[in-house]
């Protein structure tokens, strides 16, 4: 499961970085969420790949170094939830988060370096092993306890969003599946990280260390990376849902303009664009070869007898391109017009 989540968080931190720096266009919601999950993928590659080189130069500093980050990226999380809401979206106008990340970093690395016997190599698998302390409760409070108000903030606006993608006319494409992941795996999350808190206070007053083969040693970090598997793949499924959709629309417009495209082509060869003929090529081929094709005046008052006359071959005097626009301006004539032909064609049969 940590190898997962590792490669789930560096598979979503590089398509978001794909996504936003390719495009001049970078609002605050979209580099904001890159930098969350680029936080997010080196909290991960720290904690469950690089434990052994990092604790190195000092036992159980993997552990600090990680929640430090996850915090920042938490500060990161939530300047992409305000510049969703907020009409004028700004670093400034959001910078009590990135104020209070700094400030729970700090109390992290400070009240980790207090904690007795922190240092202590043979603490596995965990420092919440060792004996309940106040610099414990207070690690745990700002490791942990401070991510509970990010996950209802989170849990809401996904409930939120799938309500009115519910709605909605046109749903936005992976918009379900993704925020119903991130919703639930926040869930899962919050309850590692509730388990800490609770568990945190109860010891406290007896100050005992827990067992190495504890529950509330094993589920916490089994929480954590759940819930950072499902996390990522919901941010995975919101990218990947509206290409899935473009390249699905895209084929559907393929397959109802083809027969179209080889009619006119077979008519109209010169206008056969050298290469391989995309989908897109083949649209531009119809225009070109709809600008030149004629078709009798009597025929250009409506679509479907447009695509009749074409189906007839050239003959009149009128412009197929010129009626066809005329009848209807808009990116989805050629469509229609397509679909009046194949209509005319299985009619014909």
């Amino acid at each position: 499961m940590r190898h997962l989540a590792v490669i789930f968080c560096f598979a979503t931190a590089v398509a978001r970085a794909w996504v936003t720096f390719a495009d001049r266009s970078r609002p605050l919601w979209r580099t904001s969420l890159t930098y969350a999950a680029a936080l997010i993928f080196l909290c991960a590659l720290m904690r469950y790949e690089l434990s052994t080189f990092v604790d190195r130069a000092s036992p159980n500093l993997t552990e600090a170094v990680s929640y430090s980050l996850l915090i920042l990226s938490v500060g990161m999380a939530n300047v992409y939830l305000d510049s969703l809401v907020d009409p004028h979206p700004s670093w400034w106008a959001s910078r009590r988060h990135l104020i209070v990340s700094a400030v729970l970093v700090v109390v992290i690395l400070g009240s980790w370096s207090q904690i007795p016997n922190v240092h202590d190599e043979t603490v596995r698998p965990g420092v919440n092993r060792l004996p309940m302390s106040w610099p414990l409760l207070a690690f745990n409070l700002a490791a942990f306890g401070s991510l509970l108000p990010v996950g209802a903030r989170v849990i809401a606006f996904c409930r939120g969003k799938i309500r009115a993608n519910a709605e909605a006319d046109h749903p936005e494409p992976g918009a379900q599946v993704g925020l119903t992941l991130i919703r639930t795996f926040s869930l899962v999350g919050m309850a590692g990280c509730l388990d800490v808190c609770i568990v945190s206070f109860l010891r406290l007053p007896s100050r005992e260390a827990l067992s190495s083969d504890s529950f509330h040693l094993v589920f916490p970090p089994l929480a954590n990376a759940l819930c950072l598997t499902g996390l990522t793949s919901g941010v995975i499924a919101l990218l990947v849902g509206p290409r899935l959709q473009e390249r699905r629309e895209a084929r559907r417009v393929d397959r109802l303009v083809s027969p179209l495209w080889s009619h006119l082509v077979h008519l109209h060869p010169h206008v056969t664009l050298e290469g391989h003929h995309s989908a897109a090529r083949r649209l531009i081929e119809v225009h070109d070869a709809l600008a030149i094709h004629r078709i009798p005046e009597e025929e250009s008052a409506d679509i479907y007898r447009i695509a009749t006359a074409i189906r007839e071959g050239e003959r009149g005097e009128a412009l197929a391109g010129r009626a066809l626009s005329n009848l209807d301006s808009s990116d989805k004539a050629v469509e229609r017009l397509a679909a009046a032909f194949n209509e005319r064609k299985t009619s014909c049969m």
